[in-house]
């Protein structure tokens, strides 16, 4: 395994500015999970770990993306900061003040060249991610904004967060097309599937909601057990649809239909990441700091990720390199070799 650490020195004098870590302080880390072992138990290949000490308060950053084509990974927190990260060697390659508020939500167009920064009282900013500039600031939305995702064709942005709507943007006039009614307040979740054909959403209800991604009309509800949802995923062919959360379920439907086509059992913990590896696999991150590989065939776990010591708050798989990326609560970005040829 490579571990790739910053200069201490470098790390504190830019942390202050930067605010890099993912919900960490001394004593944070949660306990090794001591749920039952179904799957062979593998090491990342590789950490990018942001490591330091003698600092009074830890800035929480809880929102990331991943820029594939530049080796990027973006960060953003309560400190309204984003940081602009060196993949291949840990060096902190940007840092700018973003808003004037966490900044909860990040992600990226399908072309990579605009982030769009979701804050927690509803500022949306788009930044050009060649020169870091902002390029156009939203109409504003509710407080306790959650979550924010770009349409594959980079036409639209929905929002989603306390009030119990997704807002949907215009990116070329920057103001709101529509406004979707969700079941409830609370949502903590907002995907387009990558095929452009669905737009989903979830949060406290537990409900899933569908709609039509081209006429924004609704088409199906899906009923988890309800108990609240932290995250979705669709398929790389945006067939499927996978939930967790709360829930020690992961379910999984088909995105058309609607219909549910398995469940896989998580047992304890709460799923706050997921992410499809191909057609027939699906990674989980989870709040006992474990990476989990599913197939889907059987709906049997064959392979367990272990060391990062706090949640996994995120999952990227980069399907050029068979590798699957995750970043945790404990600061840091782990590389894992499941599926490498």
């Amino acid at each position: 395994m490579t571990e790739i650490k910053m200069n201490r020195s470098v790390f504190l004098r830019t942390l202050v500015l930067s605010g890099f870590a993912f919900l960490t302080s001394p004593g944070f880390g949660e306990p090794e999970p001591e749920y039952p072992l179904s799957a062979p138990l593998v090491e990342a290949d590789q950490v990018l770990s942001f490591t330091w000490d003698d600092v009074d308060k830890y800035p929480l950053t809880t929102s990331l993306a991943f820029i594939p084509a530049k080796s990027e990974l973006v960060t953003g927190g309560d400190d309204c900061q984003l940081a602009v990260w060196d993949l291949t060697n840990g060096a902190l390659k940007n840092h700018f003040r973003a808003d004037e508020d966490w900044i909860r939500s990040l992600d990226l167009s399908v072309d990579g060249e605009t982030l769009a920064a979701l804050s927690h009282h509803g500022s949306i900013k788009l930044w050009n991610t060649a020169e870091w500039k902002a390029v156009k600031t939203l109409t504003k939305v509710g407080n306790g904004a959650e979550s924010i995702c770009f349409s594959p064709d980079g036409q639209f942005l929905a929002v989603c967060g306390y009030d119990p709507q997704v807002t949907i943007f215009d990116i070329a006039s920057g103001r709101t097309k529509t406004t979707l009614a969700m079941p409830g307040a609370g949502n903590t979740v907002v995907r387009f599937s990558p095929d452009g054909k669905t737009l989903a959403a979830a949060g406290r209800s537990g409900i899933v909601r569908l709609w039509d991604a081209g006429t924004f009309q609704h088409r199906k509800d899906l009923r988890t057990d309800g108990r609240r949802v932290r995250t979705l995923a669709f398929s790389l062919d945006g067939t499927l649809l996978a939930a967790g959360g709360e829930s020690p379920t992961i379910f999984i439907w088909d995105a058309a239909s609607g219909q549910k086509k398995q469940t896989l059992n998580a047992a304890i913990g709460t799923t706050y990441s997921l992410g499809f590896c191909g057609s027939d696999i699906l990674a989980s991150g989870d709040s006992l700091n474990s990476v989990r590989l599913w197939n889907l065939g059987d709906g049997s776990e064959f392979a367990r990720g272990y060391g990062h010591t706090g949640t996994v708050a995120a999952l990227y798989f980069d399907l050029d390199k068979g590798e699957l990326l995750s970043g945790g609560f404990d600061t840091t970005v782990r590389f894992w070799p499941f599926l490498k040829q």
